[in-house]
């Protein structure tokens, strides 16, 4: 429970401008490398894409007003007639094929680059039509193209330092500052009573959010509230609360080069000795809901009815026995068998580590929890270099995910398979899977693909954490994304 005191005088946003805390500031605006999430998210509303990916996850034109699919190869996209860069100039096909040129360009090294390898040829076919034709047929082609912002030829060749801070695209918004503290949009389309302007403001501590919201000094928090404010926001009559089932999937991933771990015994066991519906409870104010796949019951392809780990002592500890990994002194102190668990040194991340290092104790199993500030945490998931971490996946689309985190080929730390996780009929089924592209063939693939993993726990399914956002009254036109996106900006009112 928190109490605040000494608010004698309430501060007020300005009232054509919304005004977002953030925890922490994008790191470019250039959207070539715009590889973490705020980057990400600011981006999108200042350029725009051939293809969007929409509230229901599926791929649609945002510049291309048509796309036809000519043949498992070929694509043609035709673009908006009216759609202009900020600067004024009219956006052409050569625009989009230049843009594409430069992400793929190895003196760009745009990280995004990768997405578009399955492209053989794109072509302009005049000024409002371009052609994409791939070397095969590739399912997840039109997600990865979203990917792809487009850019002016101003642009250039990175670095380009003015471009990054004040980038010129075709979206809604354009960049008017960016500091190490700030970064203010503007509409570019002031017609009607939408708010003319965005700031987001850096706020790291979530409980100077929360009372800078009570303040009145920002409106809005989207996924930065600290759940345990919740009680607070919704006893607040100047307040509204929205939680909404998300995306954002969080698992606890195994190292299968570990003896221990690589038993599937051991795996089963962990999974029934987490109490997922407890942590839930207390740790997340019930701001989640379990998961039993990557993909989340908003995706077209998620697979109901899969095998659930319920919280069952006796039967994880009949696993570990089975397993020859008896308890050495019964209910005494002596653990079965230790393991470390790495994690970042968030507090959400600590306090769920915590959680787990205790329940795991009632079974026997000593849990070294070693915290890292982020960097160092994900240089060492992406080596593999850990026995369990725990980790999120944020805006997962496409079923194509498990081909990137599970398919043989991918082993870190080249690819994103950390726990060297391998299975020859997964692999297989994966592959398919690429190249299928219509989604009543495509579908069994991943019911299949999901029983396996759900079987095997090379990740331990947790959780898919509610999107929660509280504003102040007043604001209408706010809509949550399952993805945390900010496009809700382009229509609300203040």
């Amino acid at each position: 429970m928190f109490t605040f005191y000494g608010c004698a005088k309430l501060s007020k946003t300005p009232k054509n401008t919304l005004v977002v805390p953030i925890e922490a500031m994008p790191t470019t605006l250039d959207p070539r490398f715009a590889t973490d999430a705020y980057s990400q998210w600011l981006t999108s509303l200042i350029f725009d894409s051939l293809v969007r990916v929409n509230k229901n996850l599926e791929p649609e034109g945002e510049a291309a007003s048509s796309i036809q699919m000519l043949d498992e190869k070929t694509y043609l996209f035709s673009l908006h007639p009216d759609l202009v860069f900020h600067n004024g100039k009219r956006v052409t096909a050569e625009d989009v094929v230049w843009s594409y040129s430069n992400y793929v360009d190895p003196q760009v090294a745009s990280p995004f680059a990768a997405a578009f390898k399955k492209i053989r040829t794109i072509n302009a076919l005049d000024k409002d039509t371009i052609k994409i034709t791939l070397d095969q047929p590739f399912a997840p082609f039109l997600v990865d193209l979203s990917l792809l912002k487009i850019l002016p030829k101003e642009a250039g060749s990175p670095p380009n330092p003015s471009f990054s801070k004040a980038p010129i695209g075709t979206g809604p918004f354009k960049t008017v500052l960016l500091s190490q503290s700030s970064a203010e949009l503007e509409r570019v389309d002031k017609s009607g009573d939408r708010i003319e302007r965005v700031n987001f403001i850096l706020v790291q501590d979530a409980n100077t959010r929360f009372l800078k919201l009570k303040q009145r000094e920002v409106d809005l928090l989207q996924n930065t509230l600290d759940l345990h404010l919740i009680p607070e926001v919704k006893k607040d009559d100047n307040l509204v609360f929205v939680s909404e089932p998300g995306i954002t999937y969080q698992y606890l991933i195994f190292n299968f080069r570990d003896p221990i771990l690589k038993n599937i015994k051991v795996r089963h066991a962990i999974a029934h000795a987490i109490n997922r519906e407890m942590i839930i409870r207390f740790l997340l104010s019930n701001a989640a809901t379990e998961a039993t796949s990557l993909l989340s019951p908003q995706n077209k392809y998620f697979r109901s009815g899969l095998r659930h780990y319920s919280y069952d002592l006796v039967k994880a500890k009949k696993l570990l026995d089975e397993a020859g990994l008896k308890d050495p002194d019964g209910d005494g102190p002596l653990p079965r068998f230790k393991l470390e668990y790495k994690t970042s040194n968030s507090n959400d991340a600590t306090d769920l580590a915590q959680a787990i290092r205790d329940q795991l104790h009632s079974v026997g199993i000593e849990i070294n929890v070693r915290t890292y500030e982020w960097g160092t945490f994900y240089q060492d998931l992406k080596t593999g270099n850990f026995q369990i971490a725990s980790g999120r996946l944020v805006g997962i689309t496409d079923p194509d995910i498990y081909f990137d985190i599970f398919s043989s080929s991918r082993f870190a730390p080249e690819g994103r398979n950390r726990g060297y996780y391998s299975n020859k009929e997964l692999d297989d089924l994966l592959e398919r899977g690429r190249v299928t592209t219509l989604f009543e063939k495509r579908r069994p693939i991943y019911d299949k693909v999901q029983e396996i993993v759900a079987n095997e726990v090379p990740y331990l399914s947790l959780w898919y954490l509610n999107n929660v956002a509280a504003y102040r009254k007043g604001i209408s036109g706010y809509e949550m994304y399952p993805n945390g996106s900010y496009r809700f900006l382009i229509n609300i009112h203040k």
